[in-house]
């Protein structure tokens, strides 16, 4: 076997989004990170936009939590990496659930078709 070549792929965040999760997080929202991605790529993309989140929740933790405990890491802002979908509508369920206000910034049209209603403004 010959390896033949390697590449890699780089998706860097947006201009300005730094800026914008700062006048967010200023404001009293808490910002809060959902990737099937594991954690060190979900830190590194918070380093990268100027987040500072030390509360690090793996996908098979969130299935131990209970919805009180939930609630708490997503309103004190945390990384939930290695989520699978089901798990990511759980915390969003749960925010809903404890009138949390609450948005989401999407890669996929997927996420958003899931949550925002077909009568909505936004459309895919």
């Amino acid at each position: 076997m010959t390896l033949a070549g390697f590449a890699a792929f780089l998706d860097p965040p947006k201009q300005g989004i730094p800026a914008v999760l700062e006048e967010l997080q200023r404001n009293g929202v808490s910002v809060v990170i959902m990737t099937g991605d594991n954690q060190y790529v979900a830190q590194k993309i918070a380093q990268d936009v100027g987040l500072k989140m030390d509360r690090i929740v793996i996908g098979d933790q969130v299935d131990t939590m209970d919805d009180a405990a939930l609630a708490v890491q997503a309103e004190n802002g945390a990384i939930f990496a290695r989520v699978s979908p089901e798990q990511k509508n759980r915390v969003i369920m749960v925010q809903k659930h404890a009138d949390m206000w609450w948005g989401i910034s999407a890669t996929g049209s997927t996420m958003l078709r899931r949550y925002i209603p077909r009568t909505s403004a936004f459309r895919s």
